[in-house]
């Protein structure tokens, strides 16, 4: 009785180890992805912003040489 019992107790972390391995390899994966998915977002909005304040520069530019000119 207690040898079965034993052994069905290892059996069953075996079990939950292969269930939890399996579905932690899956949520590192997927924290991964979404870290980098994160990362690409940011630096396009980093980019954005930085082209937006170089237009926004420009049209300053324009605007003032406009107000010269006129």
């Amino acid at each position: 009785m207690k040898l079965n019992q034993n052994h069905a107790m290892e059996k069953s972390i075996v079990d939950m180890e292969k269930i939890y391995g399996v579905s932690m390899e899956k949520d590192v994966w997927r924290i991964l992805s979404g870290m980098i998915y994160l990362l690409i977002a940011i630096f396009q909005k980093m980019e954005n912003d930085k082209f937006k304040h170089i237009f926004q520069i420009q049209k300053n530019q324009k605007d003032s040489i406009n107000f010269y000119t006129s």
